[in-house]
């Protein structure tokens, strides 16, 4: 990375990081053969079914995709990644936002920031921010309908969520099989409710994030 400016030297750190955080995480999750779910943990390859889960996953084929274009292509940065790289963003501030507003309290933050879980919900969180701000958009358009797109992602993941709960219903057990996330604790009407606000959290995180990056490529002082 000689010779890369200094932001460009830090983003490509970062999301090589990303990268070998959510290869390794998601590694050890789907072969682990224990996980009953109330550290939203689940065995296998079921553990794919959390949105903790595909947030990270989405987040780190974005990052290795940024390293393709920047550094094996060695090409510019076009549009379209912008928007991608944006929704990753989005929708992995949602998992750090969720699990610190609402799942915390309901599982208890030391068994969702611990092993995996302090990497998912945190860690991963934390340098996708990071690497937004530093990501390099001068020579693209940051359009603003794309924070809006950005919400895709938890919007198709929220459609997903309720189908399921209205195809299969709830359980007595806990954590629920179906409503993991416990959503419904307040009945539909408050679920509902929920899935919205969390939609329009995703997109006033775009919002602030294509801002802080507009501001952060006008100063250009990293």
């Amino acid at each position: 990375m000689r010779g890369l400016p200094r932001r460009d030297r830090l983003s490509a750190i970062l999301n090589i990081a990303i990268v070998a955080f959510v290869l390794a995480g998601v590694t050890v999750l789907f072969l682990r053969k224990v996980g009953d779910g109330k550290s939203l943990t689940a065995v296998g390859l079921k553990n794919i079914k959390y949105y903790t889960v595909q947030s990270n996953l989405l987040c780190a084929f974005v990052s290795a995709y940024y390293l393709v274009l920047k550094f094996a292509k060695k090409r510019k940065i076009p549009d379209s990644f912008v928007c991608l790289k944006l929704a990753a963003t989005a929708t992995i501030s949602i998992t750090f936002l969720v699990t610190l507003c609402i799942l915390g309290p309901n599982y208890g933050y030391e068994r969702l920031y611990r092993n995996q879980g302090f990497v998912f919900h945190l860690v991963v969180p934390l340098m996708a921010v990071a690497d937004f701000w530093l990501l390099d958009t001068k020579g693209t358009r940051m359009k603003a309908r794309y924070t809006w797109m950005s919400t895709f992602p938890t919007v198709v993941y929220g459609f997903g969520y309720i189908w399921n709960l209205v195809r299969h219903g709830l359980s007595t057990k806990f954590p629920d099989p179906n409503d993991f996330y416990k959503f419904t604790t307040y009945g539909y009407s408050v679920a509902i409710l929920v899935f919205a606000g969390i939609i329009f959290a995703s997109y006033l995180m775009a919002s602030l994030f294509r801002l802080v990056n507009l501001w952060s490529n006008k100063r250009d002082k990293i």
